[in-house]
């Protein structure tokens, strides 16, 4: 409804088109998130230059991502990290960040992704960004450091959700929470209090 609202005689603002895109991920609709991450690129495509790029790219590749085209996906987010870097957009630095370490925990590569998501999250912090329900990197940030055999750092992580989800709770950062703290339990064999 945002998207119609905001709508001109130039069409749906790309910009939301990408968010839209997202929440449909969100939702479970690809196929809606893939219709409207390619409007997002066709959008900027009409405004004649290449307004804000490593944005239009987020959209596409975390489509390609959720949908197993890995390579794809790589592709997209890897122009896209370069292109938030050389701008100096922290926040597209971490998403591209969050889409390459969702990609090497596709490849089951645990040590990339735990390396990708350790920087986009050094870069969230460097961006002043303190609750973990901003960036939401924090699910796949224990997966790759258990898997990465990092417990101590998985363990930070899963201390850091439990604190901001007592200081400041929200229905992700509390079941993020309680999942890395299981996840923990039975990377060090304790079942029963993981279950």
């Amino acid at each position: 409804r945002l998207i119609e609202a905001k709508a001109g005689p130039g069409g749906d603002d790309p910009f939301n088109l990408v968010s839209l895109s997202g929440l449909q991920l969100l939702r479970g609709n690809l196929d809606a998130a893939e219709a409207a991450a390619r409007a997002a690129v066709e959008g900027y495509e009409h405004e004649g230059a290449d307004v804000f790029p490593s944005w239009r790219l987020r959209g596409v590749a975390l489509v390609a991502a959720h949908r197993g085209r890995i390579d794809e996906a790589e592709r997209l987010s890897a122009e896209g990290l370069a292109r938030s870097q050389a701008s100096g957009d922290l926040a597209l630095e971490v998403y591209h960040r969050h889409i390459l370490g969702f990609c090497a925990l596709s490849r089951d590569d645990a040590t990339g992704a735990y390396a990708q998501l350790r920087d986009a999250a050094a870069v969230a912090e460097a961006s002043g960004t303190r609750h973990p329900g901003r960036f939401k990197l924090d699910a796949d940030r224990i997966d790759a450091a258990v898997g990465a055999g990092e417990l101590e750092a998985a363990e930070q992580i899963v201390i850091w959700l439990e604190h901001a989800g007592g200081v400041a709770p929200t229905p992700w950062t509390r079941a993020i929470a309680l999942r890395g703290r299981g996840l923990l339990q039975a990377s060090r064999g304790d079942l029963d209090a993981a279950i």
